[in-house]
């Protein structure tokens, strides 16, 4: 059994026969997920699912639809908030217009120092910010737990070893903010959807391509780009699990409680699944031919480019909402 197969049980805590005993109401939720179920930012999303319906005897149980079986990644949001589902994956810089504070969790670079401390400041702003409530209010959602991606790194059909190395490279880009730090360095942002990472690199559309190296691996891309480079974008938060608000205030307090205690416990999984998928995954890129290239100007880079959070906080201004991204900025900084 590898890494990730045994990271299901890390975290469980000794389930004593009372939890057993508590006599749940049959209720089924449909849970629409956008990744398969063997996904690393899948593995808590199914540890949760099964751990729920084993504690309550099979009372409670997540009907979990992976892969966009209830819907395709744009209509998700749409399903959960309109209760066509019960609850999903919501990763939220999908759906900014909606969910416009949240998107920044999941989508401004150099934001984080690691995954621990991305699900903090998450879980912290879900708790403390009125405004991302409110936000959460509006969309009919609840917030049950975040997931984080691991740090992002970058594979190349070149060596990237300095800043230097950034001048006229043609670079995958995506959202707002990734467009910021390779015009501040001198490289080409190139949008390029994610079913075709692996052509453009092969074409020459693109020199790199920037994602967690599990993300890097499973596209295969170390048969066309055979320079993996260290450098080091930071991670992000992948999605949240979240349930719709009309159904979670539906359900008895008994079963609330079951499932958010067992979104507790699974936080861990979050964090170790990845990390462990984060070194198979560099392994198997390394074992085939690439060549693992330290960035050796780090520092030069993270001083070359804007304070994103900052630019996150001007962006926001222009839309009315300044003060509510102000305080979950200085909040963000204080927690990180």
């Amino acid at each position: 059994m590898n890494k990730i197969g045994l990271l299901a049980g890390i975290g469980l805590t000794i389930i004593s026969a009372s939890a057993f005993a508590e006599d749940y109401p049959d209720t089924t939720l449909r849970f629409a997920h956008s990744v398969a179920k063997t996904s690393t930012s899948s593995a808590a999303d199914a540890w949760v699912a099964d751990e729920v319906e084993k504690r309550s005897n099979g009372k409670v149980k997540f009907q979990m639809f992976w892969a966009g079986a209830a819907g395709a990644p744009s209509e998700i949001f749409d399903l959960l908030s309109n209760g066509a589902v019960d609850a999903a994956a919501i990763t939220p810089s999908w759906y900014a217009a909606n969910l416009p504070l949240f998107s920044s969790l999941s989508s401004i670079p150099f934001s984080f120092p690691n995954m621990k401390s991305a699900l903090k400041v998450a879980e912290t702003l879900n708790m403390e910010s009125e405004a991302l409530q409110k936000e959460a209010e509006n969309a009919n959602m609840h917030v049950m737990r975040f997931a984080a991606l691991n740090n992002y790194h970058a594979q190349c059909t070149s060596p990237l070893r300095t800043l230097a190395d950034f001048k006229g490279k043609k670079i995958r880009s995506q959202g707002d903010y990734f467009p910021i730090i390779f015009d501040a360095v001198g490289a080409i942002p190139v949008t390029v959807l994610p079913g075709e990472f692996y052509e453009s690199l092969q074409r020459g559309v693109v020199d790199c391509i920037v994602l967690p190296w599990d993300f890097l691996a499973s596209n295969r891309l170390y048969e066309v780009a055979k320079f993996a480079s260290d450098i080091d974008f930071g991670p992000i938060v992948g999605h949240a699990s979240v349930m719709n608000l009309d159904k979670w205030n539906s359900l008895e307090p008994s079963v609330q409680k079951l499932i958010m205690d067992v979104q507790k416990e699974a936080e861990p999984i979050d964090v170790e699944a990845p990390t462990a998928s984060a070194e198979e995954s560099l392994e198997l890129i390394l074992s085939n031919g690439v060549e693992l290239v330290h960035f050796e100007d780090q520092a030069a880079l993270e001083a070359a480019v804007p304070d994103l959070l900052e630019a996150w906080v001007s962006k926001m201004a222009e839309k009315g909402q300044g003060d509510a991204a102000r305080a979950m900025v200085d909040r963000w900084k204080e927690v990180r």
